[in-house]
């Protein structure tokens, strides 16, 4: 695909994606009656993000191959979180697995960040928020997932902000990793109890607005990752 159509059809696919989400935040935010459930909707951004991340086709190399998987896993956790509207274990299982395809792609493609030190910084996270959920007495099978898959987020951020010369895609790649974090916290804060429900429904508006962003941004980042010619090796990667 030569520069002149990539560059269409990405702009294609965002505008297909900017329709989807006017579908869910108008009648949403601006108290608009429609035919449709527009909260399913929003399944069908995930789909569009999943193809996206396909723009470069023909490209199948491991860090194309590793970065498409983290879009798969997520395609998979939101069609069960989201358009079932069940089976939260399973799903958020599937976010792990997207958040490692993650930490997989840093790993993969940068030399000065130790992966020994930033595993110990994740298992420190999953033992110290189970002793503190342990201590609330918030434990159970949900959370513990919850803690395992959350303390990864926050790894792939500490991760990210310890390479050195990140250069502008990869402060994008960590921008969307952060609206990802704050997505999950959202979810996390909408589901502890709190009895006040103005504020559970600002963390339910929170969601998606830190989440869409967050996916379009990794989408259009991690597509336009490697520069044509790239060998694709372990290395500091410069935009």
């Amino acid at each position: 695909m030569n520069k002149f159509v990539r560059k269409i059809v990405n702009c294609i696919l965002v505008l297909i994606e900017l329709f989807i989400l006017g579908l869910y935040f108008i009648p949403e935010y601006f108290d608009v009656n429609v035919d449709y459930d527009n909260f399913l909707v929003l399944f069908y951004f995930i789909i569009v993000i999943f193809i996206h991340s396909f723009i470069d086709f023909k490209e199948w190399t491991k860090g194309h191959i590793i970065y498409r998987f983290a879009f798969l896993f997520t395609l998979c956790a939101d069609y069960l979180m989201t358009y079932l509207d069940s089976f939260y274990e399973l799903s958020i299982i599937f976010f792990f697995f997207a958040q490692l395809s993650y930490f997989i792609f840093i790993n993969y493609n940068f030399k000065n960040v130790n992966l020994k030190s930033s595993i110990i910084i994740y298992l420190s996270l999953v033992t110290t928020l189970i002793i503190i959920g342990s201590i609330l007495e918030l434990i159970n099978l949900l959370t513990i997932i919850a803690i395992v898959y959350f303390s990864l987020s926050l790894t792939n951020i500490i991760y990210l902000l310890r390479i050195k010369n990140k250069g502008i895609k990869n402060y994008l790649f960590l921008l969307g990793l952060v609206l990802f974090l704050l997505c999950d916290t959202c979810i996390g804060l909408q589901n502890v109890g709190i009895s006040n429900v103005k504020i559970t429904d600002l963390f339910s508006h929170l969601v998606w607005i830190f989440y869409a962003p967050s996916q379009m941004i990794l989408v259009l980042t991690l597509t336009n990752y490697y520069k044509k010619g790239d060998k694709y090796e372990k290395k500091d990667i410069k935009s």
